[in-house]
């Protein structure tokens, strides 16, 4: 575990992944168990990021389930529907999504170079804006400041 990542209160090393995405590629609503920082090498990404706190809105697949740590909620509108039709679809299944959460989402837009710190159970959606290169830098458990 590097210095300067104890001093900023990581007690634990996670893995490292390398990501390589085409333009267009998405990775939908989800959360991670980790802190994450994720480093852009090459090309843009755009990640939406909502806290914690907002984790009920998001009508999370439950343990055990394939799809655990990601949401029900889609906000990736399908090449088949309008993004009229797809919202209020939306709308109607997850109510709570659009009450409590979907205005409060920070954008970050990556390019070569920047880095975004998100931390464990920060629904995210990252979307490769061109051929993209990132690398993701995972730890557990941080102490009290």
């Amino acid at each position: 575990l590097p210095e300067s990542w104890r001093r900023l209160g990581a007690e634990a090393a996670g893995c490292t992944d390398f990501w390589v995405s085409t333009g267009g590629t998405v990775s939908p609503l989800h959360y991670d168990g980790t802190h994450t920082f994720l480093a852009q090498v090459k090309g843009r990404k755009r990640m939406l990021l909502w806290p914690a706190e907002a984790i009920g809105a998001f009508s999370p697949y439950p343990l055990g389930h394939p799809l655990y740590r990601r949401s029900r909620v889609d906000i990736q509108v399908p090449e088949w529907a309008t993004e009229e039709e797809h919202l209020a679809e939306q709308r109607r299944q997850f109510p709570a999504f659009f009450a409590q959460a979907a205005d409060e989402a920070e954008e970050a837009l990556l390019g070569p170079g920047d880095a975004v710190f998100f931390p464990a159970f920060w629904f995210h959606h990252t979307e490769s804006l061109d051929l993209s290169f990132s690398v993701g830098f995972r730890y557990f458990s941080v102490r009290a400041a």
